[in-house]
């Protein structure tokens, strides 16, 4: 008895561990805005949104029911999302090579440059967006198709929705980058063209 009320107690705290997991988009060069907005709109096709912070970067849908006549048969999803800026991992403890040793030792000091201004620093900050889809699965003999007398246990991720919710918003997030390319190359060629005199 104990044994087995342990492995139900270890169950469930490795279930809970893996239903705070995320599944993550590529990093996208483009405005905070652009990162949210996009994103709140893919998921607002497919969802029903319920909480929205832009402020915190979080969303949060309602549950999504896929019922069943059939016991065991019947699931429900959440799908919790962050847009977060994307930090680069700095591999501190990676081992040296021989020849980055001997340019570390003898390399010239170079002066350090000023702080980018916050206009550069947006051309340079970069947007992931995490997605998580919650999933639980109705335990209750007697009605299983009937989601309010549902005896709902969680059972991890719904991975598989998970990498779609992705794969939209990495398609979606795409053109808004081109989009942001685009205008950021028009704008330096506008100003190239003043310095040249070409404009007024």
């Amino acid at each position: 008895m104990k044994i087995t009320l342990s492995f139900v107690c270890f169950s469930l705290l490795l279930i809970g561990c893996q239903s705070e997991q995320y599944l993550n988009t590529r990093p996208f060069t483009i405005s905070y805005d652009d990162a949210w907005g996009t994103t709140y709109k893919v998921l607002s096709r497919r969802y029903y949104i319920i909480k929205a912070s832009k402020e915190d970067g979080t969303m949060e849908t309602e549950w999504d029911n896929e019922m069943s006549v059939h016991y065991m048969d019947s699931y429900r999803y959440k799908v919790h999302i962050k847009v977060e800026e994307y930090e680069r991992k700095k591999h501190k403890n990676r081992k040296k090579n021989p020849e980055e040793m001997f340019e570390e030792e003898y390399q010239e000091e170079i002066p350090e440059l000023p702080e980018p201004g916050e206009e550069q620093k947006e051309k340079e900050t970069q947007y992931v967006v995490r997605v998580n889809v919650e999933s639980q699965q109705n335990r209750n003999m007697d009605e299983p198709s009937n989601p309010k007398a549902g005896v709902w246990i969680p059972v991890g991720r719904n991975s598989g929705e998970e990498t779609l919710l992705v794969s939209f918003l990495n398609a979606r997030l795409s053109l808004k980058e081109n989009t942001f390319e685009k205008e950021e190359l028009k704008t330096q060629q506008e100003f190239e063209r003043y310095d040249t005199g070409e404009l007024p």
